[in-house]
């Protein structure tokens, strides 16, 4: 069965030349789309993170996110239309791109908050939804860009937990967490705070608990974030305080236990994003996950 890649060379490493997609018996994949994989006489979803020519094997090949059945002994909470499956919270793994079978998939995340009985309604309605917004990402040239196909498929599932090396469930970050950090990973140190991955952190996790200002004067959003990454801040005698220039302090109207929680999630955060080993993609959205649910 025919496989090429499309379009030109978009990365080179001394191992390996890499591409921002391959057909397939004429179906079209890129990264970030899903795939269906076989390895070892089993059957696997995936995500395709990237698509490369190995040199030194001399073989096409893909970086892939990994996602698993259910398993027997477990409880499928699917239907005759849609596949529970489990994210695989270890490293991606790299296969030959002829083991990926030419059909579309499409499988969408489930948030934590969705109850059981409300899951198949919420696959329905979310399914084939884009992902990655066109020009959102920074990891992909704009005008070679297929992050933004339209979904569609001829297997659909869905994946709100993900299992760990200890076979032990977890709630799956969500794709653009999990597809953010996998770039984020390899980033050089000195770049990390600059990467899209900590912008996507405090988005969605750091801007919605500014609310504990009940009035941000003199400061946007942004400024108050960069202070809070920075430390320019002080509690003192139960009085919030922002520093501004000349060593002067501006006091906040804010709820102050709330206040505290926040900076305290910030600084944690920010030793994680900038240790040498970064943790794990699981226990980094574990640990936001938390602050933002309040637990």
């Amino acid at each position: 069965m025919k496989t090429t890649f499309l379009g030109e060379p978009c990365a080179f490493s001394e191992d390996a030349i890499y591409y921002h997609g391959f057909k397939k018996a004429g179906q079209v994949f890129s990264v970030l789309h899903y795939i269906i994989f076989n390895h070892k006489g089993q059957q696997f979803f995936g995500k395709l993170q990237s698509v490369f020519q190995d040199k030194t094997l001399d073989m096409k090949r893909a970086e892939v996110a990994v996602f698993q059945f259910v398993p027997d002994d477990g409880t499928d909470r699917g239907n005759e239309d849609y596949h529970e499956v489990w994210a695989v919270l270890k490293d991606t793994m790299e296969i030959s791109l002829s083991v990926i079978e030419p059909k579309e998939v499409t499988i969408v995340h489930v948030p934590p908050t969705i109850a059981d009985s409300k899951i198949l309604e919420y696959v329905d309605t979310n399914i084939g939804k884009i992902e990655h917004e066109e020009g959102e990402d920074s990891d992909y040239d704009s005008e070679d860009d297929m992050s933004d196909f339209i979904v569609k498929g001829e297997v659909f599932g869905f994946y709100q937990y993900g299992v760990d090396q200890n076979d032990k469930l977890h709630y799956a970050p969500p794709p653009k967490f999990s597809d953010k950090y996998l770039s984020f990973e390899t980033t050089e140190d000195s770049e990390k705070l600059g990467h899209e991955f900590v912008e996507y952190l405090k988005y969605n996790y750091i801007s919605p608990k500014l609310v504990c200002f009940k009035d941000k004067t003199p400061f946007t959003d942004e400024e108050i974030i960069q202070k809070l990454l920075l430390q320019e801040y002080a509690i003192l005698r139960k009085k919030f305080y922002f520093s501004v220039a000349n060593h002067q302090e501006v006091q906040m109207d804010c709820d102050l236990d709330k206040a505290r929680a926040l900076v305290a999630f910030v600084f944690l955060l920010k030793t994680m994003l900038t240790k040498e080993k970064v943790p794990s993609s699981n226990d980094m959205y574990n640990f936001c996950l938390k602050f933002e649910l309040g637990v």
